[in-house]
């Protein structure tokens, strides 16, 4: 246990640096230099406990809805939407509490300052583990296209591949917008879970929502259709660009 800075240690023993947030003092080393306690005002301090494994938490409760919302779509073909106590509301609360935590996870990571490579890889398992099993179940019950599970795991095992190849989507016009609407198909598949999850309790139209799951499933395919598409290659070699040309080339 290091021991506390009293007055009576010499100048060079009391360097030590005051966390902004707690007030502890922590050592930094020795110096020579008569210096008081110094203040820390740069970044969050990590957290310590249980707020460390908070975010892989929220993360992990999906893996945990997973079943859970498989298990709530069959109470709710057996259910009656009267009142809040009927299975029927279990589907959207399970949705709900889903993308809760695929929203809160990142933002508290970040927020403590504990983003790690990890983290992220976590939290992409959790999402897709997520929206197949329910993709599946939905399917299953006839609230959503066949399509929309396929695709969605034709897209993922895409993107598995891909980086178990170590092959890159960077580069290219149509790899950025390729990634932006990857982005906004994860985004949308949460939504088609909410919105299918509503209509055991009269909010959507069953008609309304199989559609919809139609177009989800063009959405998820998208970026492979894009990221398949060659990059457009220069006009010139490398290093050909500013090479004079004679007449006869």
């Amino acid at each position: 246990m290091r021991r506390a800075f009293t007055a009576d240690d010499p100048p060079s023993q009391q360097v030590a640096v005051r966390d902004a947030t707690t007030g502890v003092d922590r050592c930094i080393g020795f110096s020579t230099v008569d210096s008081t306690v110094k203040t820390e005002a740069a970044g969050p301090t990590h957290p310590v406990g249980l707020a460390w494994y908070l975010p892989i938490l929220l993360t992990s409760a999906r893996f945990v809805l997973a079943p859970g919302f498989v298990l709530a779509v069959g109470a709710a073909r057996s259910a009656t939407p009267t009142s809040v106590q009927s299975g029927a509301w279990w589907p959207l609360a399970c949705a709900l509490t889903a993308a809760g935590t695929d929203f809160a996870d990142g933002k508290l990571a970040r927020r403590l300052g504990v983003v790690s490579r990890a983290g992220s890889l976590l939290d992409v398992l959790a999402d897709a583990t997520f929206i197949l099993v329910s993709f599946t179940a939905l399917a299953a019950a006839g609230l959503v296209s066949l399509w929309a599970p396929a695709a969605a795991a034709t897209s993922l095992g895409a993107f598995a591949l891909s980086r178990a190849r170590g092959r890159s989507w960077e580069g290219g016009m149509e790899r950025a917008i390729a990634d932006r609407v990857g982005h906004a198909a994860g985004v949308v598949n949460y939504g088609l879970v909410l919105g299918a999850s509503s209509v055991p309790i009269g909010v959507l139209p069953p008609g309304f929502v199989f559609a919809a799951s139609l177009g989800v499933a063009a959405l998820n395919l998208a970026p492979l259709a894009l990221r398949a598409r060659p990059a457009p290659r220069p006009p010139f070699p490398p290093g050909e660009e500013t090479r004079p040309r004679s007449a006869h080339s």
